[in-house]
């Protein structure tokens, strides 16, 4: 998948990666399904949760050159809300052109249509419907 995704423009190949996962795998919380929240689960079995995107985004996108990291934090826009009105998240950062960017693929994957709502975005619209420790991770471009 990583060579198929290819491109000579970083960003051009992580939307590749982006819409490539996006076709293959199915979003799915399934109990008892262990490997939906792993790159098996996206790559082979093409059912995954948010875990499942980004780890296989992560693998895909460092196999093609990209540096990827993960994020975990909060989605305070989700359908499945805790008590406190946010849901456990995970999603993945990208360096292009010396600056760092977000990208969820788990939520641009909308069944039969693929949406860039959260692909390519800078801190302070990712932090509209996303909340992570910034401390603890790399600053996002605004």
């Amino acid at each position: 998948m990583a060579s198929e995704c290819e491109d000579e423009d970083a960003l051009t190949m992580a939307r590749n990666i982006h819409d490539a996962l996006c076709r293959r795998i199915t979003y799915s919380t399934e109990e008892g399904k262990t490997d939906r929240d792993t790159t098996v689960g996206a790559l082979l079995d093409g059912r995954a949760d948010c875990d499942g995107y980004s780890d296989a985004f992560y693998l895909v996108g460092t196999l093609a050159g990209l540096n990827i990291r993960y994020q975990r934090g909060e989605a305070v826009d989700a359908a499945f809300y805790d008590e406190a009105g946010t849901a456990l998240h995970m999603w993945n950062l990208i360096e292009l052109e010396e600056s760092w960017r977000m990208i969820d693929v788990t939520w641009d994957d909308a069944g039969d249509e693929i949406v860039y709502t959260w692909f390519n975005i800078g801190a302070e619209e990712a932090s509209k419907t996303h909340r992570w420790n910034e401390e603890m991770t790399v600053k996002l471009a605004k």
